[in-house]
């Protein structure tokens, strides 16, 4: 299994991001089985794919405490097999590739056994498939607690924004300094770039990574999101398209 994830500030494209490189790798047939995970409590990758959720691992969360808050005789082997069923009702089966919500946690406080069985349960679920792209929040902490601890490629977003690049800096040094997140490769991706590709190239000095790529200001990727339209229905020679593309060969992810 290749794993893939995708953090960044909040609104620097991660999303569309990961809508891309969805498109880009069905597009070229690549086998085997792909996994697509919002990580973002936000949930903004299902309408940038054209879906809609009902289930997400939050639910399933809730549904737990719930149940071990009302008490009961149900052994922790119980409850485990109960989430591994849930998790397969909040799992959507398409055509080209699986999907899979964490969501939001409404109720408060440190629920780590809960958290930890669900994140195992996770883990067991994404063996099964043979790539698996997560798209995170602006931190990595919802990846680490509630889907998995390391990833082959850990994508950081930035725009040209100096609280974009700073962000990039800080969860690079998270990950080289606190380990929250094992990773093989690490990268920068400039996004929303305007004029010389020498800007990413400055910024990837900057954040101290090696620069992946750039994608430029695309009017389709706008008029699509003002729409409501899905980005995987994005024209394959959009500029950001294409500048995906390079990325992926740049990463070598196909």
């Amino acid at each position: 299994m290749k794993s893939i994830a995708v953090s960044g500030k909040g609104g620097a494209g991660k999303t569309a991001l990961t809508a891309m490189m969805t498109k880009v790798i069905i597009g070229k047939g690549t086998p085997g089985k792909i996994l697509l995970v919002d990580a973002d409590p936000a949930g903004g990758l299902a309408p940038a794919l054209g879906l809609s959720v009902e289930i997400t691992i939050g639910n399933i969360r809730e549904e737990i405490i719930r149940s071990v808050r009302k008490g009961g005789r149900k052994t922790k082997a119980q409850i485990a097999g109960a989430v591994d069923y849930k998790i397969m009702e909040a799992l959507a089966e398409l055509e080209s590739f699986s999907f899979l919500a964490v969501g939001r946690t409404e109720t408060d406080g440190c629920f780590c056994p809960v958290n930890d069985l669900l994140r195992d349960a996770i883990e067991i679920l994404l063996k099964d498939f043979d790539l698996v792209i997560i798209d995170g929040e602006a931190g990595l902490e919802q990846i680490n607690r509630k889907v998995m601890r390391s990833v082959d490629s850990l994508i950081i977003v930035t725009d040209p924004s100096h609280r974009g690049k700073r962000t990039a800096a800080g969860i690079k040094d998270i990950v080289e300094t606190q380990r929250l997140m094992k990773s093989d490769q690490m990268a920068l991706v400039m996004n929303r770039i305007k004029g010389a590709v020498g800007l990413g190239e400055e910024a990837a000095r900057e954040v101290g990574l090696k620069l992946a790529g750039c994608i430029p200001e695309d009017e389709n990727i706008t008029r699509y999101d003002s729409m409501g339209k899905p980005l995987l229905e994005l024209p394959e020679d959009s500029p950001g398209v294409v500048a995906v593309q390079g990325i992926l060969e740049n990463l070598r992810i196909n």
